[in-house]
């Protein structure tokens, strides 16, 4: 299944193909001053099945310590990133896709830095970092 996506105003436009699954709320500061909000809901996705369709000249991008969030250069709208530690995912910012998914959120993320003034009441489980981050890599092996 194709999903298309863009940016606020338009200019930077995607095609996803394959399914939204497996979406979190981002609690974590830095996804709180990106976006201005509570939390920040997101998708992890292969990046083999995420193609930049338009504007991808327009597309800039911002290093962080764990890899680079993607923005449109005009509307200044956050679309993406893409972690170091694991090139082949892409985590899609949700509110990007033309139609909303019609799954929900499955786990809160980095409530250990969630903003004060926000009660989570839901009873979706809450991990105080990424659990991702602490899980072996692929040459690492499980222990």
């Amino acid at each position: 299944m194709k999903q298309l996506g863009g940016c606020y105003c338009g200019v930077v436009r995607y095609v996803l193909s394959q399914e939204v699954d497996g979406m979190m709320n981002c609690h974590c500061r830095n996804c709180r001053r990106a976006n201005g909000g509570a939390f920040t809901t997101v998708t992890p996705i292969l990046s083999e099945n995420f193609e930049v369709t338009e504007g991808e000249a327009i597309l800039r991008s911002y290093e962080t310590a764990t890899g680079f969030r993607y923005f449109c250069g005009e509307c200044g709208g956050r679309m993406f990133s893409r972690p170091d530690a694991g090139p082949e995912l892409t985590v899609l910012l949700v509110s990007t896709l033309d139609n909303e998914p019609t799954s929900s959120p499955r786990v809160h993320l980095n409530t250990e830095s969630k903003a004060p003034w926000y009660e989570i009441l839901d009873d979706l489980p809450q991990f105080a970092s990424n659990p991702a981050q602490d899980l072996p890599g692929p040459d690492e092996g499980a222990s």
